[in-house]
């Protein structure tokens, strides 16, 4: 099947149908490809040369009386590649090149007649057969830029004759061949078609298991609803979209029950056991639909076998710990169909879960066996279902064995890449004699257990994902085996005894780094401490590197990559730790307007150090007298006497009595003015009560405060007494928090910073 169409088609039928007479069927929406049969002959025999042949001559075709002579036009073409196709479209195609006279209309005929022979001559011109089509040409558009004949009828009937060719006559009707202005050349008639090879399918059967089409005599056994069927559909113009295979299924003895829908199920439990069953599969495009297939057979059995089959297991027959077997030892399973012929073969599946597994029974009423390798020690169930010739399945049967706990323990000490690391190797089977392992399912290697323990050397070719698989033997015999994923990595080890996570490094004392490769040939090592700023150091013999440095205090992560020889880069490790300040922690709280600070308000400083030995503090606020306190985490109280920055400067002391270098902090005491909200009995405001609000200056000079307005968009300026504050009164409206936000201006117009205040109203 082919989407593919031709624009000419739609456009030039539009214009023939104005411009001539000749009569042009519009093509109608199929979807089946435009081809050209070849041309295999053609004549054009003429009055003037009555006996003389001219087959398949060039140029143009002459039509009617030109000069003298008149001249008729026969074309045959190769029918032989549609014997297999459906022709949806059928038509001939020309154009006029000369005409003698446009003010006339020529009466122009489309015979079929019989094929073109290298003989072919006026007198010995091709039989006419039929006359397949009639129209006038001239007056309109002339010449005529295409001329169209339906001939689809024609070949229809040809291909169901089964003729390899089909000829065509073109002509000036007999009446008015003679008539000298009537006469025309045309260009040589091509053959367009539309057409599509119907799909086909093969390969029908019936699914899970798989089993033949059958015959009526010897046919499959199938029921319930999960029965499924399938075929191939085979589409010989090869273009999507893939055919549609519809399925057609029917009681053998009441063809009248036929369904037909695309479902591969067949639904068989509404049938009676015994029943037999045709179905049948054909295959669609967007054009045509193929024939039916051959039709297919089965007898319906909708009822499941009522034995539930017996199983055993020579190796792993016991339900309780500790158990038989172990990991990796395989054991064989017996299913045992309790002699009813009708269980053909038993499903299975580990646990209550997961995909089913079949095993035929050899013969009706038989037994199979399988063979089971554990993965892990513990409890471990095996369902196990028998199933008849139709694939029904009986109630799963249960059966339950104990894991015995064999599997080598592995532990590998991962040097890198193409360096030797080690393996250990332990087994909880006391009587273990070796073990085996093997690198990324490679060669075995084999080393001896002592105490069921053993140690082997193994080196990973590549960083990346790798496996070890262990087993553990008892003399000859597998006891146990264990798989071991491992991540191996060429990133160098990062070691250090004065910086790490929790070494205490501090400020100024100087330390090192010590590098070392987990990969080959190792001449140098990148890094950097976290500030983008990569330093590279070179590597001693052994492909190590010692990196002496002095910190400053902060926090730091150093990154560090290895260089081969070659230029090849390794993978990066880190290592992150802090570097302890010499200098003591300060910070502070109460000092801005949002903590309610302001002069006078006391200031809460927090001092803290790290350093070994710290054991207490001294501070000075405002250049005023140095204050101790103990202890390396601790806080004490100052109150500002004035608003702006004020410096602190701390020190720490250290259990010797030296003091570390002082830390000195600005802390910035807000000029927002205070504010405080008295109810009428001078506790919390209340709901409908008038509430006394007092502004309080922080700076001199205050004449004036404004906040916004409770009523209007809009601030409110009220004036300052001559102590600076204001006090006015306001009744609250509803219960829960309410606010004031409050600048203070001086006679200069300077704004204070904003106070936010809030408050709960009762």
């Amino acid at each position: 099947m082919n989407r593919s169409r031709r624009a000419l088609f739609g456009a030039t039928a539009a214009l023939l149908l104005s411009a001539t007479a000749v009569t042009v069927l519009a093509p109608a929406a199929q979807a089946a490809p435009i081809t050209h049969p070849p041309l295999v002959a053609w004549a054009n025999t003429d009055s003037a040369r009555p006996d003389t042949p001219a087959p398949s001559p060039t140029g143009d075709a002459v039509v009617g009386t030109v000069a003298g002579r008149t001249a008729r036009a026969y074309f045959t073409y190769d029918l032989s590649a549609y014997r297999t196709q459906v022709v949806h479209e059928a038509q001939l195609f020309t154009s006029e090149r000369s005409v003698q006279d446009c003010q006339r209309v020529a009466p122009i005929e489309i015979w079929r007649t019989k094929p073109v022979a290298d003989t072919t001559t006026w007198q010995q011109a091709p039989k006419e057969l039929e006359l397949v089509a009639q129209g006038n040409l001239g007056t309109a558009i002339c010449p005529a830029p295409v001329v169209t004949f339906d001939v689809l009828p024609q070949i229809q009937a040809a291909l169901g004759r089964h003729d390899k060719t089909i000829t065509f006559e073109v002509r000036v009707a007999a009446a008015a061949e003679s008539d000298p202005g009537l006469g025309r050349t045309v260009r040589q008639l091509s053959l367009d078609l539309t057409a599509n090879h119907p799909p086909t399918v093969s390969g029908l059967k019936v699914l899970n298991p798989d089993r033949p089409c059958g015959t009526l005599a010897k046919h499959a056994t199938a029921g319930g609803n999960s029965t499924r069927v399938t075929a191939t559909a085979t589409d010989a113009d090869g273009t999507p979209p893939t055919p549609q295979i519809w399925f057609a299924v029917w009681p053998v003895d009441h063809p009248e029950q036929r369904t037909e829908s695309t479902s591969v199920a067949l639904h068989l439990s509404g049938y009676p056991d015994g029943t037999v069953v045709a179905w049948a599969a054909q295959a669609r495009d967007l054009d045509d639909a193929g024939p039916w297939s051959r039709t297919c057979y089965l007898t319906v059995d909708n009822t499941a076998p009522a034995t539930a089959p017996v199983v055993s297991s020579p190796k792993y027959n016991v339900a309780t710990y500790p158990g038989t077997g172990g990991p990796g030892d395989a054991g064989d399973f017996v299913f045992d169909a309790a002699g009813d012929r009708d269980v053909v073969g038993f499903v299975y599946r580990t646990g209550n879960l997961g995909a089913t597994t079949y095993v035929d029974a050899g013969h009706p009423g038989g037994r199979a066996r399988v063979s089971l390798t554990p993965t892990s020690a513990g409890s471990a169930e095996l369902q196990v279902s028998a199933v008849d010739l139709a694939q029904n399945r009986g109630p799963f049967q249960s059966y339950r064995y104990y894991v015995r706990a064999t599997a080598p323990a592995v532990k590998v000490d991962v040097a890198g890449v193409g360096l030797t690391s080690h393996v250990t190797l332990k087994s909880p089977v006391a009587e273990v004699t070796s073990f085996g392992y093997a690198l990324d399912a490679g060669t075995e290697t084999v080393v001896p257990a002592v105490d069921a323990t053993a140690t082997g050397d193994v080196v990973f070719p590549d960083k990346g994902w790798h496996t070890i698989k262990a087993n553990g033997y008892v003399h000859q015999k597998l006891v146990g085996t264990y798989t071991e994923t491992i991540l191996v990595s060429d990133a160098p080890v990062i070691a250090s005894e004065q910086f790490g996570p929790s070494t205490g490094a501090v400020a100024g004392e100087p330390g090192s780094f010590t590098f070392t490769p987990r990969t080959t040939n190792v001449v140098s090592y990148q890094y950097d401490f976290g500030d983008g700023v990569q330093q590279s150091i070179d590597a001693a013999a052994d492909g190590t590197a010692k990196l002496d440095w002095t910190p400053q205090a902060g926090d730091y992560t150093l990154t560090v990559s290895s260089v081969s020889a070659d230029g090849t880069v390794s993978d990066p490790s880190t290592r992150s730790f802090w570097v302890i300040d010499t200098r003591p922690t300060v910070w502070f709280t109460g000092a801005s307007a949002s903590d309610n600070g302001g002069a006078g308000q006391p200031v809460t400083i927090w001092m803290s150090s790290e350093l070994p030995g710290a054991e207490g503090f001294v501070y000075s606020f405002d250049g005023g007298p140095e204050r101790t306190v103990d202890g390396s985490y601790i806080s004490a109280e100052v109150v500002p006497d004035r608003v702006g920055p004020i410096l602190l400067t701390v020190r720490a002391r250290l259990a010797d009595g030296t003091l570390t270098p002082e830390t000195t902090v600005t802390v910035t005491v807000t000029d927002a003015p205070f504010v405080s909200v008295t109810g009428p009995d001078g506790g919390a405001p209340k709901v409908g009560q008038e509430a006394t609000v007092t502004f309080r200056p922080a700076v001199p000079g205050v004449v004036a405060y404004r906040y916004p307005s409770k009523t209007e968009w809009a601030d409110i300026e009220i004036p300052a007494g001559p102590d600076g504050s204001a006090t006015f009164t306001y009744v609250p409206e509803y219960s829960g928090y309410d606010n004031f936000s409050v600048t203070s201006v001086t006679a200069d117009g300077t704004l204070s910073e904003n106070r936010w205040y809030e408050f709960n109203v009762e």
